[in-house]
């Protein structure tokens, strides 16, 4: 059965992935952070699964991205 909704093109996580690396983070460091493996947070940060607002959350505290910022990291087109 087909999801009801698709976007017709992935969110662009560049400034997520620019933050990860100017805290000298790694994607492993996030995954574990937002409690899923390395390999399932690859797949979303390239387009392939959603974050779900847990995930979100976890992340930006791990980050320290501040609440008013996600639409910047997880939200860009």
């Amino acid at each position: 059965m087909k999801a009801a909704y698709s976007r017709a093109q992935p969110w662009n996580y560049s400034m997520l992935k620019a933050r990860t690396a100017e805290l000298g983070k790694t994607d492993r460091d996030v995954a574990v952070a937002g409690k899923m493996t390395p390999s399932t947070y690859s797949l979303k940060v390239n387009g392939k699964g959603e974050f779900s607002q847990e995930q979100i959350s976890d992340i930006c505290q791990f980050l320290g991205i501040d609440f008013s910022e996600i639409p910047r990291y997880f939200f860009a087109l």
